[in-house]
């Protein structure tokens, strides 16, 4: 299987997935994060714990503070945010990933935000 972990970061995901991972019951692993590294009105920026290592060298992701499982359940308001968001950290990072379906591992919107690791965009927006 084709992965964007390097092989020591997959083993970490793969150990924390079979050990568990985050059960459901606990409630949403997003929804009960405490350590955002941006806050917005209704959006939160937080470093990845397990990054996608192999071609980026900066993985964060964008969710929103409000638990919704997908784009279509935000508020109008939250939905103009995310798209003054997506324009804004355009400038310090160079992907925006959106997995779908099965390939979440939590059911809490999020997005990645990625810097390559041979490029020059800082990431990790402070103002």
């Amino acid at each position: 299987m084709i992965t964007f972990r390097l092989p020591e970061m997959d083993k970490k995901y793969n150990d924390w997935k079979e050990a568990g991972g985050h059960k459901e019951n606990d409630g949403c692993l997003f929804c009960s994060m405490k350590r955002a590294t941006k806050e917005y009105k209704y959006w939160i920026i937080t470093e990845n714990n397990f990054p996608y290592d192999r071609y980026f060298r900066i993985c964060d992701m964008l969710s929103p503070r409000r638990h919704v499982a997908t784009l279509e359940e935000l508020t109008v308001e939250e939905h103009l945010e995310y798209l003054k968001l997506r324009k804004e950290l355009s400038i310090n990072y160079n992907v925006l990933l959106e997995n779908f379906g099965d390939t979440k591992t939590i059911k809490h919107f999020h997005v990645h935000l990625l810097v390559y690791k041979d490029r020059e965009k800082s990431g990790r927006l402070i103002k």
